[in-house]
């Protein structure tokens, strides 16, 4: 009955099914590969006739009627059999040809409407109330423009380092401050008394925000704030760094500062190096790691209060009976403000959106170091900021390119904000009462490619769990340990447990230990 009520604490939600992503270049690719095999197989089946029209002459020779008759309907059939299977792959190839067609046309009609109406509508806006007043268009046009921020500015930063002093007009001047109007955050509107308006409550929600995380440092009675309250205070703290931006462009202003630091340190290179074998490294007849509360109990040997060293990484080989070889990749969490310590919390804020960290870098050197090729299944599995950066690489192009990635595994890890690879799937671990998980400011939803295990730790069956407070209790890794194995119980994830148990099979482990650091 116990582990009954203690399995009932989590709630579980499955990934929702994926979009599908039609390319109709592909679509008449695959229609033209279909119609050179027709022609193929139409090729040996003229062949055969030809086959079958010498056996027909076998009548002229004595008792050849009677030897050639079996051969004779045998090829009869077959002959049949291909006819109709060369008809049915020139049906798929015309069917292939129309669908690709039918998209093409959908995605042309879809673009005129666009152009048309919105597009026409907010350029009429703004050639009549210039650019100071928002116009009603905004929501609508602002997840599309949001795809061509990057291409934007680098165009305009091709062009040259000060656009505004080389363009004619003030009116060319706003112009280029807009860009494509929304896109990201303008300073314009941000100097505007819209801008202003909106000013005062982030400052409000950040100041506020940011007293209630910190009170448990000085209270340990405090409760801090809980997983909704953290994407608040970074919505609002993002609105005051960055006004008129999301999360992601506060991210990549916090991403610039931490640059900065770096380029004031001299800071130009990551220094990392092979260390020895720890804990039972040696140990020939260690099992691998199977279980999710197994591989998030790592975390505690990579913790700098547990003996280790900062910058350290952890990756297991696994080789099966039949000699194929799997990788778990450990990253551990955050580890203080040192800007020399490759996992440190400065390096967040740019992993939250995606952006290259040293926690990357020395994890993609590592392996490279320990051999790991193509074709290979590699887990990743870190807490905080170690699952923010095993996410990032799992759906990074420039990694998949080079490493098969299938698995992740999170424990109080904002990874919202990435995207996820058909073939990845992350399992991620959350507490209710965790504000991290909530700085990435995404709000909390299903999402495909990815299992969420949440945990109200305060409805727990643990009456010393239950009556925990503070983030030290709610986003630490004994309590996701603990999570993890009520998830190892759970009926409803039988399905998810078997993805890990299916990468990394039984058989020999070899432990490689890496650390590393950012030096001049």
């Amino acid at each position: 009955m116990g582990e009954s009520a203690r399995v009932d604490e989590l709630h579980i939600t499955p990934e929702l099914c994926a979009a599908v992503i039609v390319d109709p270049g592909e679509l008449h690719a695959n229609s033209h590969r279909l119609r050179r095999l027709a022609e193929h197989l139409r090729g040996q089946l003229h062949l055969l006739e030809h086959v079958g029209d010498a056996l027909a002459g076998a009548h002229s020779v004595p008792g050849g009627a009677v030897s050639a008759a079996p051969a004779r309907a045998a090829l009869g059939v077959g002959v049949f059999r291909l006819r109709r299977l060369c008809a049915t792959i020139e049906y798929l190839a015309t069917s292939l040809g129309e669908v690709a067609h039918r998209y093409e046309e959908a995605e042309r009609n879809i673009s005129d409407r666009f152009r048309a109406g919105l597009s026409g509508g907010y350029q009429w806006w703004r050639d009549t109330f210039g650019t100071w007043f928002p116009s009603p268009m905004d929501p609508l046009l602002y997840p599309v423009n949001r795809f061509f921020t990057a291409g934007a500015e680098a165009q305009m930063q091709a062009l040259t380092d000060r656009p505004l002093e080389t363009l004619a007009s003030p009116r060319m001047r706003i112009a280029a401050i807009f860009s494509a109007g929304v896109i990201r955050y303008n300073q314009l509107r941000a100097l505007s008394p819209l801008g202003w308006f909106r000013l005062l409550p982030d400052s409000i929600g950040t100041a506020t925000g940011l007293r209630r995380a910190l009170s448990p440092i000085w209270d340990p009675n405090s409760p801090g704030i809980d997983r909704a309250e953290g994407a608040a205070l970074a919505h609002a703290l993002s609105g005051v760094i960055a006004p008129g931006g999301d999360v992601g462009d506060g991210a990549a202003v916090g991403a610039r500062v931490v640059a900065a630091v770096h380029a004031g340190l001299g800071h130009q290179r990551i220094k990392m190096e092979r260390i020895g074998p720890k804990h039972d490294d040696g140990d020939p007849t260690r099992a691998p790691v199977r279980t999710f509360a197994d591989s998030i109990a790592v975390m505690k040997e990579l913790e700098i209060a547990s003996g280790a060293q900062s910058g350290e990484l952890r990756i297991d080989r696994v080789t099966s009976a039949q000699g194929e070889h799997s990788w778990q990749v450990f990253i551990p969490g955050g580890q203080g403000f040192d800007p020399r310590d490759v996992h440190a919390l400065l390096h967040t804020v740019s992993s939250v959106d995606s952006n290259p960290t040293p926690s990357t870098a020395m994890v993609i050197s590592a392996l490279r170091e320990v051999g790991v090729k193509k074709g290979e299944p590699v887990v990743m599995i870190g807490h905080s900021h170690g699952g923010i950066t095993g996410s990032m690489l799992a759906n990074d192009p420039r990694v998949r390119a080079e490493f098969d990635i299938p698995l992740v595994i999170t424990a109080g890890s904002p990874v919202d904000r990435h995207d996820i690879r058909p073939d990845t799937h992350v399992v991620s671990f959350e507490h209710t009462e965790d504000f991290v998980t909530g700085l990435d400011g995404v709000e909390w939803r299903a999402k495909p490619g990815m299992t969420r295990v949440d945990r109200t730790l305060g409805e727990s069956s643990d009456p010393e769990t239950a009556s925990g407070v503070g983030p030290v209790h709610s986003h630490d890794y004994p309590n996701y340990i603990e999570t993890a194995e009520l998830a190892d119980q759970h009926p409803d994830l039988a399905h998810t447990r078997s993805r890990l148990a299916a990468v990394i099979p039984e058989g020999e482990v070899e432990t490689f230990r890496f650390r590393a650091e950012i030096t001049p």
